[in-house]
């Protein structure tokens, strides 16, 4: 097993496993002190993280061209900042002594902002192994029009991006020497 499979099975693990959590947690507080809005969006930001890593993590993204996983990277990564900010606005005026949230809702801010920081890491990875090398090869409407092979989930390519000869004649110059007679 290669040091990047090692480390994007890591990485997706803990962002499936503190989806889940989330999930676990916004489920027990909303059953403690009832619906409150901004604590079911949260679960339902952790519903879409487990449903966005179980697919990286089973394979199904490895053909899907590359935009469409970097746009999802995004959002997650926007849902995450959001839900951090939703339950440290919730939850923030936390008075330990006093125990006026429950146990949970402590948890939920600190996992909150380790998912999030967790996307952020996974966006940079994915558009420094993945979006610039693409990006320098190839036009950009190829990242959403043809599939780039990833490795097991969906943050490096298997292989080298290379381009192939269709791509490569659109990047490079054109050859554009004057074909006119000249006067001597």
């Amino acid at each position: 097993m290669s040091t990047k499979t090692f480390f994007t099975f890591i990485i997706r693990f803990f962002q499936f496993a503190i989806g889940a959590v989330v999930m676990s947690l916004t489920a027990d507080i909303t059953a403690q002190l009832g619906n409150i809005k901004k604590v079911t969006l949260v679960m339902v930001i952790g519903i879409a993280t487990v449903i966005f890593t179980g697919l990286t993590l089973s394979g199904l993204l490895r053909k899907v061209p590359v935009f469409y996983v970097l746009l999802f990277e995004i959002i997650l990564n926007y849902f995450w900042v959001i839900a951090f900010s939703l339950v440290a606005d919730t939850f923030g005026d936390i008075d330990y002594s006093v125990g006026k949230w429950p146990k949970e809702a402590i948890s939920l801010v600190a996992f909150t902002l380790v998912n999030w920081l967790l996307f952020i890491v996974t966006n940079i990875i994915f558009v420094s192994e993945v979006i610039v090398p693409l990006a320098r090869v190839y036009p950009f409407r190829h990242t959403y029009t043809n599939t780039t092979h990833l490795q097991w989930g969906a943050l490096y390519p298997v292989d080298a991006i290379i381009p192939d000869e269709e791509a490569r004649s659109e990047v490079e110059p054109k050859d554009v020497t004057s074909t006119a007679p000249t006067a001597e």
